[in-house]
């Protein structure tokens, strides 16, 4: 049965309601008082006027004024405000959150949407890597829908899929539970789901998408006009705080995250129900030895394509909490709800774009290396800090690729070369080597897996190298993180003049 909950209104009350706030927000802001450092060199001479207790409010007074304008620079809560603001909205409007599970209230749904808000905020990066890996499977589930002689399956039907948009409906005998695009595939093509009950319209999908137009249109104006305005800086070589350097890398990761899920609807709040046309455990039973295994999620795991090979170290450690009792997903198994930090596989165009927008955050904070810092000390430890990061991002690269591509691939030549008729020099001293005691603890270590999933289901097995290699780097990753945040904060405590002076818009108009 096809289940069609809560079709949204046309004229958008909650678009126009955030819309509003906005532009409250922004005018209140606006009547903050500017405070300049450095008066000396951008004040004007003050006004005395005299007042009079005695003199009637409604008398216009002898000295009158037209249009007066504001004081030459700008203040610390000038800077401070646009940074926030345009990180608020980079972080806010371009997160696409996952549909909430069967019974969620509003308040959970916003709660759920804070939380990856707050990740935004610790690394848009991680946001981007997600976006640009439901698009591949997005575009992958197009093709493959397409070769089963299924027509009229887009990418956004990709992204909705993938977004937990359908839940298998399989009582009395089986609770709820979401599905993703890989696992809709195989119900479809085994024949116990129809595909007519999938194939929904596009304007239905477009129906459940909560796309404020007005909260965009909002945030692309700021986006580009801050951009505009530190460029201006740039060239005019007027110095620039590390709060609005570290913005800059936030538009940069927001524009590109925005690029990838621009398909993806927004704020969806209930999904579709479907109902198999055979028992579940049918379903389970000729599946076959695939779906007698543990699973980590629902009893559908066996039909997930693979994931990225990055998903499961960051799997790993976000459970290590959990032995103290600190979850960021709730214990319980199966799920309701498809989490919102999954990184499915990528192709290789995507792994190169997924490594270059990571690179270019990182090395939008190394920009600053010159800058001014009230300290040695601070210049030293910022200079320390984002060239770690340019330098984590290489390292996590070379370790995954490392551990998951290269060493799986030369073991397996080496083994073929071995049992060859006529191995080359390399076989002959791996041939020598083999029954040493130091070899073999290398192999032991090198073959060793860790799994701490709650089911220990061996598709969720890491190789112990990455997890000793990259935990302490992740966690160092973590700390220079939260320096530059830190510094970006004490860092108004003392800066050059230049910072306070307003960029000289004729400066950049032809004169005759």
């Amino acid at each position: 049965m096809l289940c069609l909950v809560e079709t949204k209104q046309s004229c958008r009350p909650r678009s126009y309601f955030t819309f509003f706030i906005l532009v409250t927000f922004i005018s209140v802001a606006n009547g903050f008082p500017r405070q300049s450092v450095a008066r000396h060199a951008f004040n004007r001479p003050a006004l005395a006027v005299s007042l009079r207790s005695d003199l009637d409010p409604y008398e216009a007074p002898g000295d009158t004024q037209g249009w007066t304008s504001s004081p030459d620079g700008r203040g610390t809560i000038d800077i401070i405000w646009s940074c926030l603001l345009t990180v608020f909205l980079c972080a806010w409007t371009s997160i696409c959150v996952n549909v909430p599970p069967l019974g969620a209230s509003p308040l959970g749904n916003f709660w759920r949407k804070l939380l990856v808000f707050f990740e935004t905020l610790a690394g848009p990066e991680f946001i981007f890597h997600t976006a640009i890996g439901e698009y591949v499977a997005a575009r992958r589930s197009v093709r493959v829908f397409k070769d089963a002689g299924f027509e009229g399956w887009t990418i956004r039907h990709g992204f909705f899929a993938n977004m937990g948009g359908f839940v298998l409906d399989a009582r009395p005998s089986f609770v709820p539970f979401p599905l993703n695009v890989s696992q809709l595939h195989y119900l479809v093509t085994h024949g116990y789901v129809d595909y007519e009950k999938v194939m929904i319209k596009e304007e239905e999908v477009e129906d459940k998408n909560k796309f404020d137009t007005l909260t965009r249109i909002v945030t692309v104006v700021q986006l580009f006009w801050f951009a505009i305005d530190v460029l201006a800086r740039v060239a005019l070589g007027m110095a620039l705080t590390t709060l609005e350097l570290s913005t800059i890398g936030f538009i940069f990761c927001t524009v590109s995250t925005a690029i990838f899920w621009r398909q993806k609807p927004q704020d969806v709040s209930y999904p579709i129900l479907l109902e198999p046309n055979v028992p579940l455990c049918d379903i389970l039973t000729k599946a076959g030895q695939a779906a007698a295994k543990p699973y980590s999620y629902t009893p559908m795991d066996f039909a997930s394509s693979k994931p990225h090979m990055f998903q499961g170290i960051w799997r790993y450690c976000f459970r290590i909490p959990e032995r103290v009792g600190f979850y960021f997903h709730s214990p319980k198994r199966l799920i309701n709800k498809m989490w919102d930090d999954n990184f499915p596989e990528l192709t290789p165009w995507a792994d190169a774009t997924l490594a270059v927008v990571q690179l270019g955050f990182a090395a939008i904070h190394v920009a600053g290396w010159n800058f001014h810092y009230p300290t040695d000390i601070e210049r030293a430890l910022w200079r320390t800090c984002t060239l770690f990061i340019l330098c984590s991002m290489f390292m996590v690269w070379i370790i995954l690729s490392s551990t998951y591509i290269v060493l799986p691939l030369l073991c397996s030549w080496l083994e073929r070369q071995h049992r060859s008729t006529h191995p080359i020099l390399l076989c002959q001293m791996h041939a020598k080597l083999r029954n040493t005691k130091h070899y073999q603890l290398m192999k032991r270590v090198a073959c060793c897996k860790v799994n701490n999933s709650p089911n220990k289901t061996p598709d969720e097995d890491i190789p112990l190298i990455t997890a000793l290699l990259l935990i302490p780097l992740g966690v160092l990753y973590v700390l220079a993180r939260m320096f530059i945040i830190v510094e970006d904060i004490i860092n108004f405590r003392s800066l050059p003049p230049s910072v306070y002076a307003s960029v000289d818009w004729t400066a950049f108009l032809p004169h005759f």
